[in-house]
């Protein structure tokens, strides 16, 4: 039996009938059977789009899944609310800079970058803004050799960073070489430091704004880091040893301080300059300092600044005294490291700051920061530090050490220690 396949045109495809011979006299029934038909062009073109669209759209989809699971992933991985990227000018890496609370290190085609703009790693070696180069042994490499100054070891870049409260505040006292400790500090790879006086436990403004406020304008640092911030206004301001407290009650605090006189010097020099360059009024500094009588004036906000224990009493009612440190200014001058060694156990750090990193610059008078890339330049501290003293009559120096004379002592019975005042 044969079957045909040929239909007219205009039937509908899937039904025909078997045909019958003579022999029989019945009628078969109708029955179905498999049936083909060529497509035309239009079918084809139809059928052949529509294939396309599904598997577009198939593509999309997975783009689609693909891209909100990245960004899922990258989400999780930064934890920051907004980023910002710089592409460095010979193009070897992207540097990620983060504006909220939490961060975290990310790596990019190799290289370490840290969301604070430090840590990147270049050719096996990590720049920091410190200066410091950490080479692939974990060494600090100094002028002398990897070993001059060994900081520590780089760390993994999924480790968390985040902006924390300062565990230590640098509280004073003003032109006593609160800028020179901070920055000396900073040295030390478990110190991360504040780079502003934010004061905000003084200023009203500032304290109302609240301790979110406050967190944003510290540095990113890992748990195991000490954040530090310094405004020697802190110190003479009488509200803010119980405002810092209930932030903090077991804080360390550290006060530097100098020779009264000395301060008393520094704290004109300054105002002096401002003035001068303002194109004000000034005094000269005995008229300053001293009474039309000839009498210390204690009016004078620098003269009452020295008056160290007055304050000092103040924070003794509030903290225990083994959570201030005394620092000697007018030694971390001459000699920092003694001195930085001391708030190193103080902070209960290990001693890693050394003579090494400082270098006796002769024009300005005072120590700096070696330079770990360049032996021959020094990172100093601002031309307004160590600005020039004017000279002083040795009559008006007599009349300041004989009045700050018994506010030293009692200090010195304050702190259990003494000076060369």
């Amino acid at each position: 039996m044969i079957i045909d396949f040929k239909l007219p045109p205009e039937k509908p495809i899937g039904k025909a009938t078997i045909p019958h011979h003579n022999h029989h006299d019945h009628q078969q029934q109708p029955a179905f059977i498999p049936c083909f038909r060529w497509p035309t062009r239009g079918t084809l073109l139809v059928s052949v789009t529509l294939a396309g669209c599904l598997l577009l759209a198939t593509i999309l989809l997975l783009l689609s899944v693909a891209t909100s699971a990245l960004h899922t992933l990258h989400t999780s991985l930064l934890q920051v609310p907004n980023i910002t990227t710089f592409l460095h000018p010979d193009n070897n890496f992207l540097l990620l800079v983060d504006d909220g609370l939490n961060g975290r290190m990310v790596e990019f085609d190799g290289r370490s970058v840290g969301l604070d703009g430090q840590n990147i790693a270049l050719d096996g070696r990590t720049v920091g803004r410190d200066d410091r180069t950490v080479g692939l042994d974990g060494l600090t490499v100094g002028p002398d050799g990897p070993d001059s100054q060994s900081v520590g070891r780089p760390r993994w870049t999924t480790e968390r960073l985040a902006r924390r409260l300062p565990q230590c505040i640098i509280i004073g006292a003003r032109k006593s070489g609160t800028r020179a400790l901070i920055e000396f500090l900073n040295l030390h790879p478990r110190i991360r430091k504040a780079s502003d006086e934010i004061h905000f436990f003084d200023e009203e403004q500032n304290f109302q704004r609240g301790l979110d406020w406050y967190r944003r304008k510290m540095p990113f640092s890992y748990a195991d880091q000490i954040t530090i911030e310094k405004s020697p206004a802190y110190f003479i301001t009488r509200y803010v040893p119980e405002r810092i407290r209930a932030m903090n009650a077991t804080i360390r605090l550290v006060i530097v301080v100098k020779d009264p006189v000395t301060r008393v010097i520094s704290d004109y020099a300054q105002t002096l300059a401002n003035r001068i360059k303002k194109g004000k009024h000034y005094l000269s500094f005995e008229d300053t300092v001293l009474t039309p009588d000839g009498a210390v004036d204690v009016s004078y906000k620098p003269i009452r600044v020295s008056l160290y224990h007055r304050h000092l009493e103040y924070w003794l009612r509030v903290f225990p005294r083994d959570q201030l440190l005394i620092v000697d200014g007018d030694r971390l001058v001459t000699d920092p490291v003694l001195e930085l060694e001391r708030v190193e156990t103080f902070l209960g750090l290990e001693h890693r700051i050394n003579a090494s990193h400082f270098h006796f610059n002769a024009t300005k008078g005072f120590f700096c920061i070696r330079d770990a890339q360049n032996d021959r330049v020094d990172r100093c501290l601002s031309k307004t530090k160590g600005r020039a003293h004017p000279d002083v009559p040795s009559d008006v120096m007599a009349k300041l050490r004989d009045f700050f004379r018994p506010h030293n002592e009692r200090f010195f019975r304050e702190i259990g220690r003494r000076f060369d005042w």
